[in-house]
C-alpha cells in the first residue's frame, strides 16, 4: 500500500461514516490496497483512537460489515 498505518486508519473512518455504505473487511483491502491482516490491524487500531478520544467503537454489524457505535 502506498498509504501509510494512520492514513489507512483515517480512511477506515471516513468510511465507515459515510452514509448507506457497508463497510466490510473485503472494502477496505481493496479502498487501501492492502490483505485482510493488515485491515484487521487497522480496524483495530482506529477502534482503539476513536474509543479512547470519543467514547466511540467499531463494532460488527449483522449484515457482517462494520459500524461505529457510541460507548457508555
Amino acid at each position: 500500500s502506498v498509504l501509510s498505518a494512520p492514513q489507512r486508519r483515517c480512511q477506515v473512518l471516513l468510511t465507515l461514516f459515510l452514509p448507506g455504505q457497508i463497510a466490510t473487511t473485503q472494502t477496505f483491502s481493496s479502498l487501501n490496497g492492502v490483505d485482510d491482516a493488515t485491515v484487521q490491524e487497522d480496524i483495530i487500531g482506529a477502534g482503539l483512537e476513536i474509543q479512547r478520544y470519543h467514547r466511540l467503537t467499531i463494532a460488527t454489524a449483522q449484515n457482517g460489515g462494520y459500524a461505529i457505535e457510541g460507548t457508555p
